[in-house]
């Protein structure tokens, strides 16, 4: 099993290809794809769409993913070379023309068909200018910088142009052996031409009260008053639903999947994966392994690490000269002098500094020495352990596995049943080898991914709800919760995630359940509780526009009515609709943090209040009804927008990235349904994933 393989093994390999490298480089999904995991025989190649009355089948989707894959896997090597020569240490993009599942491949073929009807060419030329100029744009665009004529300028300047010798080198360093320079060119020009067409819907067209209302929702900050009618509070007050009740409100939602967001009748039983996890506090390690650390151990790593890390720059002339001893001799003979040594305090003269390198003393550079020890031998001692479990007890039965389901591939190819049981599974191997290593184990309930994504999904989790792909700390991946219900993540296949604090943990999958619809009667506890959850909502959302109505007869004085009630009031700390983030071009949704899960609908209907208007919206969840009003508004006014410290130019380009990004996406839908591409349309291999889970 090669996928397997390469997991298992992916330490060593990696390590391999760093050798043969100047530069650690990832290798992507794309690649993944075109090393083998497209079937391309004759009796596999099924149809996957139908694209303007015609059939296109798995070997064009193929061949068009190859070809994407390796544009990508391109430019993202000619990145990292020219990175890792400046000594720059930033994240490469992995997919400039694109993923390479079914659906983007599909995309892709009908922007070529779209770029065939308007005449664009491959141009070669075009191409080889394309490379020397847009990746390090690309590069700084998705690092949030591309706007900044300053920092393309510095970029530029530290990591040098894109020449043809780096185009020539980069295809001779990795993809001379693999695929002719004329092939990838072409390659290259055909994703580059995709990617203009699928740019040609980008409406870039926006109005100045656009503008100002993206300032507003970033710099106009309120604060609210609220009242809260919780939804559990009104389950005691509903009544009992008859059978004939539930059958109907089963029938509305058993095809639904819950969401936590969402109040509609959802009763399918969402798609579930349990994990096992062994986890080491990789701090915990490093500081017993610092504790026991021996000054002759200290000194050794010192010694062997002095001319590579602790060199210190030659003397000057002038610091030569103020830090040597004056000579003997200097004033020999003068009677008055008083600088010239006589006696035996002579002895303590320092000595003249010594010719050749010199070097940070063991004591200046001890405890950041003693940190890194203790960090390295931590690293390798839960690498050991970890390498243990995998070899010893999680890959033979991860083979074990795999053995069967070759056999019943077999089996099947030759038209047989090919539907032999897989070993079962038994924890008690791994938990007691776990606990001879003094590992830490825990073993996660079976969760849905709406489940695991929840904001209190740590308080269920605990730790490993943070943990994300990887064993770098400044260099990790996709977030745990998202990762386990990724394709990619296979069952009984040992994955390495840590989290930001230090924890390493080695985790794989023990149990994937697929998404099903539950009889009524599996169903009916369920379908009860949400009945019962509706009754009390209706109440809930009623007293709380009675409450509303009274605040509106009192002028808006939502306070004196509260303490009329005796309810309480949550008044909340001030924000703004949307929140940029200090570090790069992103923002997030602002929320009032008192508010349980506030939600957009509550947000902006706050945001559209006026003084003494009241709103009574639920939250995101639905579990709690509020009504608010304006405690404190700080406004903002188009001459702080646009004077001359106003932050316009910047906001100009950010509402002009949003109005083209909706209108490629509105693009690409007219496309697709000009391409006759049904709005449900689901790729073969998602179903056949699908069907997979549930036999």
């Amino acid at each position: 099993m090669p996928f397997e393989t390469f997991r298992r093994y992916q330490k060593p390999m990696l390590a391999v290809f760093a050798l043969m490298a100047m530069f650690v480089f990832v290798i992507s999904d794309s690649l993944m794809n075109f090393l083998g995991s497209r079937s391309s025989g004759p009796l596999q190649d099924e149809v996957v769409a139908k694209l303007f009355g015609k059939e296109v089948k798995s070997s064009r989707i193929g061949e068009m993913a190859n070809q994407r894959a390796f544009a990508n896997d391109f430019v993202t090597k000619l990145l990292s070379v020219k990175l890792a020569e400046a000594q720059i240490g930033l994240p490469v993009p992995q997919s400039i023309f694109g993923p390479t599942d079914d659906r983007s491949i599909v995309d892709a073929v009908i922007l070529e068909n779209e770029a065939d009807r308007l005449g664009i060419p491959v141009d070669l030329e075009s191409t080889k200018t394309w490379l020397r100029e847009a990746p390090v744009q690309i590069l700084l665009q998705s690092l949030g910088l591309g706007g900044s004529e300053a920092t393309m300028k510095t970029f530029r300047d530290r990591i040098g142009s894109v020449t043809s010798a780096d185009l020539d080198r980069t295809y001779q360093s990795f993809f001379a052996s693999r695929v002719p320079d004329q092939y990838l060119l072409n390659a290259i020009g055909n994703q580059l031409r995709l990617l203009q067409v699928r740019t040609l819907g980008g409406g870039t067209e926006v109005s100045p009260m656009d503008v100002y209302e993206l300032y507003r929702s970033q710099a106009e900050t309120i604060s609210v008053n609220a009242v809260a009618f919780p939804v559990d509070s009104y389950l005691d007050k509903v009544g009992t639903p008859t059978e004939a009740e539930l059958k109907e409100l089963y029938e509305t939602g058993k095809n639904t999947e819950p969401k936590r967001t969402s109040p509609v009748p959802a009763f399918k039983i969402p798609r579930r994966v349990q994990v096992e996890a062994i986890s080491a506090d990789s701090n915990q390690v490093a500081t017993r392994i610092a504790a026991g650390l021996t000054d002759a151990r200290i000194k050794e790593v010192y010694e062997s690490r002095k001319e590579a890390d602790f060199t210190l720059p030659p003397l000057t002339p002038e610091e030569r000269l103020q830090l040597s001893p004056l000579p003997q001799d200097l004033f020999q003979g003068d009677a008055e002098a008083k600088l010239t040594p006589k006696g035996p305090a002579d002895a303590n003269v320092p000595p003249a500094p010594a010719e050749g390198p010199r070097f940070r003393t063991l004591e200046e550079v001890r405890s950041s020495l003693v940190e890194e020890i203790s960090r390295e031998e931590a690293r390798n001692e839960i690498d050991r352990k970890f390498s243990e479990l995998r070899e010893e007890v999680m890959n033979p039965f991860a083979d074990s596995v795999a053995a069967v389901e070759e056999e019943n591939d077999a089996a099947r190819d030759e038209g047989l049943a090919g539907d032999k049981p897989l070993p079962r599974y038994d924890s008690a191997k791994l938990i007691e080898a776990v606990k001879k290593l003094e590992l830490t184990y825990e073993k996660t309930s079976a969760i849905s991914s709406e489940e695991a994504s929840a904001p209190d999904a740590v308080l269920e989790l605990g730790a490993i709800a943070d943990a994300r792909l990887g064993t770098e700390i400044g260099d990790l991946g996709e977030n745990f919760t998202t990762e386990i219900f990724a394709e990619s993540f296979r069952e009984f296949t040992p994955t390495l995630f840590t989290t930001v604090g230090g924890r390493r943990y080695m985790i794989w999958k023990v149990a994937d359940e697929a998404a099903h619809v539950p009889t009524f009667e599996e169903a009916k506890p369920t379908v009860e509780a949400y009945w019962k959850l509706s009754k009390a909502r209706e109440l809930a959302e009623k007293d709380a526009k009675t409450f509303a109505d009274a605040v509106k007869a009192k002028d808006g004085d939502l306070k004196a009515v509260a303490d009329g009630q005796k309810k309480q009031i949550i008044v909340t700390a001030p924000t703004s609709k949307i929140i940029p983030s200090s570090f790069s071009a992103t923002v997030r949704e602002g929320t009032f943090l008192e508010l349980n899960e506030a939600g957009k609908a509550l947000m902006d209907a706050a945001f559209a209040l006026g003084d003494k208007q009241v709103a009574v919206e639920p939250n995101a969840t639905h579990r709690f009804y509020y009504v608010v009003s304006v405690a404190n508004r700080k406004p903002v006014t188009p001459e702080q927008l646009y004077g001359a410290m106003g932050p316009f130019p910047r906001l100009v380009q950010t509402a002009m990235a949003e109005a083209e990004n909706k209108g490629r996406e509105d693009w690409m839908k007219s496309l697709r349904k000009k391409a006759g591409l049904p709005e449900d349309w689901t790729p073969p291999s998602e179903r056949e994933a699908t069907k997979k889970k549930s036999s």
